[in-house]
């Protein structure tokens, strides 16, 4: 049951990310390039790392789901 918590922290982080491409593009508009490269880089790693919580959480959810049949079946 714990990969829902992770899920839901990666889909939070996922859209926080691209909340944030809103303001480097506020920051571009403004032309203030190192102030954009900055949220941009903290975005982009904040955008992946939220991916990567979701692929472990359905990996955990599949390895579950096939420990449960695997106990069912024997």
């Amino acid at each position: 049951m714990f990969f829902w918590i992770r899920e839901i922290a990666g889909w939070l982080m996922v859209a926080g990310g691209l909340w944030m491409v809103l303001t480097v593009r506020e920051y571009l508009e403004g032309r203030q390039v190192i102030e954009a490269t900055v949220v941009g880089f903290i975005c982009a790693l904040l955008i992946r790392c939220g991916v990567a919580l979701i692929r472990v959480s359905t990996a955990a959810r599949i390895c579950g789901i096939t420990s449960r049949r695997e106990r069912d079946s024997s």
